[in-house]
């Protein structure tokens, strides 16, 4: 069936080389041109019909809770955060960084240990006072005050 190769797009995508409009192109290839919804002849279904709308359930009434369950894994979250982080990181503290290192760090898995690393030349996302105090002092030495 076409959903086991729609997966396999999805599966292999990365960081780096995803896949993602394919598997969607490839989706929209098999989906239905219509789909239709029976409902029973009732005042609210006439409104929809000549409205042109239609009607949703919220996920809070849903009889499964599962039918609009999103999982991310712990680390897809915090990449995802911190490739967020990046520009307001890099313009609020007035850092000089090459387009291409900002680029590099907003891909890799890791953006800010990846930004601190190749950038500053230390790794200080570690979470003891002693290593955050270092991480100040060298990042204002790249700051512009």
């Amino acid at each position: 069936m076409w959903t086991e190769e729609f997966l396999e797009y999805l599966k292999q995508s990365t960081i780096k080389e995803s896949h993602f409009e394919e598997a969607i192109a490839f989706k929209q290839q098999h989906l239905p041109k219509r789909i239709y919804k029976y409902r029973s002849d009732n005042p609210y279904a006439r409104e929809n019909l000549t409205s042109s709308t239609i009607w949703l359930a919220s996920p809070d009434s849903y009889n499964d809770p599962y039918d609009c369950l999103l999982r991310f894994s712990g680390s897809t979250m915090i990449s995802a955060f911190e490739r967020g982080l990046i520009d307001p990181f890099v313009t609020g503290f007035k850092l000089q960084i090459p387009a291409d290192k900002i680029n590099e760090a907003k891909q890799s898995a890791a953006p800010l240990e990846t930004l601190s690393r190749n950038i500053i030349g230390v790794r200080w996302l570690s979470y003891s006072r002693k290593s955050c105090r270092n991480m100040w002092r060298v990042l204002s030495r790249f700051c512009k005050l």
